[in-house]
């Protein structure tokens, strides 16, 4: 019997399996009453079972139906197996008064529907023409993205980044065009290091019924996304794109817009960089970087040469799916940044051009880097404005350097400029600074602009380069116990302040008295 974890089976058959069955029961009535669903963390919902002396308690996983799940702290994560769904079925028939099939995990209707012509208010077919009684539509506050995370113990660093990302047009449009998903990204990684062949899904597809093969012949894509669910078991805690997906899913999909604990975005920042595990707080910035860094390496799964070569495919497979099989394998090959087109460079993505001018001959040199975003000193007192720390940073500056023209060490003027302007740009402001073994804040306040001309520091220097603010960071307190909200631009053309949970609306004027540690503006005209 599936229990999801060895410890969680030794509990639910042993002496204590009673108590198991019965607590288990109780919380998940708990929780279909209460809808607190995937609203709350895990730490603000565990329950002691009734046999405290076990390493297991129950606790909420993020779902779009009510689910209690077992947290298991012997394996620091939650554990879902069969076992605990067909006892949580149980009781979910109970409560909305259906029955069960006999020997199967879907709840069904009792057959007293009145609409339509079929038993159960369906139309004789496949489908229905009323919708069921858990179904509800999800309100307008909710398809604008409007909601608060829940604060999982110094996590606001976390849930400030998240909401710029779920309010960046570009990220939300390549997120809900299912650019990327638990299913397919499963998919890529076991091509990629040979867990599964397309031999494999060969020998799933000849055993399909003739008619669910003529169904799937157009829909190649899709069948293996469902073949690689069923055969994979795809975990969104091992991915960071897989969890923004679900956070996405959770923001724009989803009937509430109660506050959402990101727990598998936690979970997988955990797993993948050992630096953020714990409640201590972290840098925002830092945080952000981490985000786009793994969003452009979740693009570059990629099949190793010669890995997948047992293609013995039958003749009788249609060509469209060994042309999909190829076109996963072969995604994501980039060794240019500049040339990548993963959602992190095709948004965040532009070129710096560093010109250096030899003092001696005038002779000139250019280089150029990738830029993501720009971190700009701020001074530590008195006033200052966005446009004044980008003039420092783009003023020349002189240094020594060998000029291969004359051959000779000259002193040589440095400048920096945009080349590729990026489509959104992202602007740090260097508020925490470290000298020596000690460390501040510096809260000197820097005037932003709505609108921001940046034509100014590109190379060209051509006139329309203008940029529109549409997310703040701020951070609150001291340098080690402050606390980060967030200011963003709704698709309502409105401001919003998001406090963890809290979110208020706030006027263009507090948007731009607030002391701004992050800022993004995305073009104007694109």
């Amino acid at each position: 019997m599936d229990w999801g974890c060895e410890h969680v089976k030794a509990v639910a058959t042993g002496s204590n399996a009673s108590h198991f069955v019965r607590d288990y029961a109780k919380i998940v009535l708990f929780l279909l009453k209460t809808k607190k669903t995937p609203n709350q963390a895990p730490h603000n919902t565990l329950i002691d079972m009734a046999f405290k002396k076990t390493d297991i308690k129950l606790g909420i996983k993020p779902s779009l139906d009510p689910l209690a799940c077992v947290y298991c702290y012997s394996c620091s994560e939650f554990v879902d197996g069969q076992e605990l769904e067909k006892r949580r079925l149980k009781v979910l028939c109970r409560w909305r008064g259906l029955k069960m099939a006999p020997g199967s995990t879907n709840p069904r209707t009792n057959g007293t529907g009145t609409n339509g012509t079929g038993t159960n208010g369906t139309n004789g077919t496949n489908g229905t023409h009323t919708p069921p009684s858990s179904f509800t539509q999800p309100s307008i506050s909710s398809t604008r993205g409007l909601r608060g995370l829940v604060n999982m113990g110094a996590t606001c660093f976390m849930s400030v980044i998240v909401q710029t990302l779920i309010h960046n047009p570009l990220i939300r449009n390549d997120f809900l065009a299912q650019n990327h998903s638990l299913g397919l990204c499963a998919l890529k990684r076991a091509i990629a290091d040979g867990t599964i062949t397309y031999s494999d899904f060969c020998d799933y597809y000849e055993e399909l019924p003739e008619t669910i093969q003529r169904e799937s012949r157009d829909l190649p894509l899709s069948t293996l996304i469902t073949w690689a669910n069923a055969t994979l078991s795809p975990n969104p805690n091992n991915c960071i794109a897989c969890a923004l997906d679900d956070c996405f899913s959770k923001f724009y999909a989803s009937a509430t817009v109660q506050g959402y604990g990101p727990v598998s975005l936690m979970i997988s920042s955990w797993n993948i960089n050992r630096q953020l595990a714990g409640y201590s707080q972290q840098d925002a910035h830092e945080f952000w970087q981490f985000l786009v860094n793994e969003l452009h390496g979740s693009s570059l799964v990629r099949v190793e040469e010669g890995l997948d070569e047992d293609r013995g495919a039958s003749s009788d497979i249609p060509v469209q799916f060994k042309n999909t099989w190829d076109s996963i394998s072969e995604s994501g090959s980039c060794s240019d940044t500049s040339d990548c087109t993963c959602i992190s460079h095709r948004t965040f993505g532009g070129t710096l051009q560093s010109t250096a001018t030899c003092n001696g001959c005038s002779h000139t040199s250019h280089t150029y880097d990738p830029l993501m975003d720009l971190s700009l000193q701020i001074p530590l007192k008195g006033q200052a404005s966005l446009s004044s720390c980008l003039d420092k940073y783009t003023a020349p500056e002189q240094m020594e350097y060998f000029c291969e023209n004359c051959k000779s060490h000259e002193s040589v003027s440095k400048t920096l400029a945009l080349k590729k302007p990026p489509v959104v740009l992202s602007f740090q402001l260097k508020r925490f600074q470290h000298t020596g073994s000690s460390s501040s804040k510096i809260d000197t306040h820097v005037e932003f602009p709505l609108y921001l001309d940046m034509s100014p520091y590109t190379c060209s220097q051509e006139s329309g380069l203008v940029y529109e603010l549409y997310a703040v960071v701020c951070h609150h307190g001291s340098l080690n116990t402050g606390h980060y909200t967030c200011m963003v631009k709704g698709r309502d053309m409105h401001w919003y302040n998001f406090d963890d949970v809290t979110i208020t609306r706030v006027d263009v004027q507090q948007v731009l008295a607030a002391r701004a540690y992050l800022l993004f503006y995305i073009m104007h005209k694109i």
